[in-house]
């Protein structure tokens, strides 16, 4: 793990759980390649084959370092077809369906399906790309990026900005490979302005409204979204929640569920009016997310009313589990899963994460919920 007091250990565990410490040839060499490590650069790591040269306890030591899978050439085709782990590298699909259909003619909607189902058979790396423009090139290889795993996806996404410095989604895989918050800011702010010359002012006045809808806006969006996220955990909320509302205006419809950002937001900012008009604004919304929102909401504003308590057993209903979260019974993992189904432990861990600030700096709202969903708390009310 990270931290001041960290430091490597070196064991071999063997055969029946036998255990070998390294003697010392084996600390000379394990020292002389965690120097390397530290020295190397991002662009020897992308070369895929590198040397150095350090000094250990043993004198100097010549060290040769490689990562075959980055050694293959870019356009090569994965060995093997595995499931996609990305749901963005789907699009691709999507993208060379539409280039398609634009750049042929076609006198009836029997010779579309025709040429479609011809041309768009088998597996996706079998489709020929009719990608023509630099920019159209450099979205084809983040598509392969998304598709890709480790190093090889920085190694993609760094191709695709030497082909057009205008590819957002380029920037947003570098961004997600940052290796601190104020260099993933940077590069997510350089994805937003490389979508927007990409797509020119006025797709924004003409398409706002159904912005996720076209293909080639979703970089941009992708890049805005990831702008925000960063910018809310480096503690500057306020800029966060503008372009939360940014992507909202742009596409209503709310597919990247920025929503679910932009509530939590604004309640721990105590901004409660805005928070009341977004509940509003997606009524029909059932995630655990929304219902404990809207139980905290209801709470701030009337207290221990009936209102409330019939929120907060929405929430109950919606995800039980949620409650454990945020009294402390149960404590958050390290990181969100990375998918949930609605109800699922899973769903209240992402739910309680985006809440606990929000409902642990209301006064007496964490002690009301665990008080009003407490078996019996409503008979006990009635006697009295």
């Amino acid at each position: 793990m990270a931290g001041d007091d960290a430091y490597p250990l070196a064991l071999c565990y063997g055969p029946g759980e036998r255990i070998r410490r390294p003697d010392a040839n084996v600390l000379a060499y394990l020292e002389g390649l965690l120097r390397v490590l530290a020295e190397t650069t991002e662009a020897e790591i992308d070369q895929g084959r590198w040397s150095r040269q350090v000094k250990t306890l043993d004198g100097c030591v010549d060290y040769r370092l490689s990562l075959p899978a980055l050694l293959e050439p870019l356009d090569a085709r994965p060995a093997s077809r595995r499931p996609v782990l990305d749901r963005r590298a789907m699009e691709r699909a999507t993208a060379e369906l539409q280039r398609f259909v634009a750049q042929s003619e076609f006198k009836s909607l029997e010779q579309v399906q025709d040429a479609i189902r011809r041309r768009f058979s088998g597996s996706l790396d079998a489709i020929p790309s009719t990608a023509s423009t630099p920019l159209e090139q450099a979205q084809d290889m983040a598509y392969r990026a998304f598709d890709a795993r480790g190093r090889r996806r920085v190694q993609l996404a760094r191709k695709a900005i030497e082909l057009s410095g205008d590819c957002a989604d380029a920037y947003v895989i570098l961004a997600e490979h940052a290796g601190d918050l104020e260099r993933a800011r940077d590069l997510y702010a350089q994805g937003v302005a490389a979508g927007e010359r990409a797509l020119g002012p006025q797709a924004f006045e003409e398409e706002a409204g159904h912005f996720w809808g076209l293909m080639t806006t979703r970089p941009y969006m992708r890049a805005r979204f990831g702008l925000a996220e960063t910018l809310e955990a480096l503690g500057r909320a306020d800029e966060a929640i503008d372009h939360y509302r940014e992507l909202l205006r742009l596409n209503p419809g709310d597919n990247q569920g920025v929503r679910d950002r932009l509530l939590p937001a604004l309640l721990v900012q105590g901004r409660d009016e805005e928070a009341g008009a977004l509940l509003r604004q997606f009524s029909g919304e059932s995630s655990a997310v929304w219902r404990y929102g809207a139980a905290l909401l209801a709470f701030r504003r009337e207290g221990d009313s009936p209102a409330a308590r019939a929120s907060l057993r929405r929430a109950l209903r919606a995800n039980r589990h949620v409650l454990d979260y945020l009294t402390g019974e149960q404590q958050l993992p390290g990181a969100d899963p990375p998918a949930y189904e609605l109800g699922s432990e899973e769903e209240a861990i992402i739910c309680a994460r985006a809440l606990a600030g929000a409902w642990r700096t209301t006064p007496g709202a964490v002690e009301w919920a665990r008080a009003a969903a407490r078996p019996g708390t409503r008979a006990k009310r009635r006697k009295r």
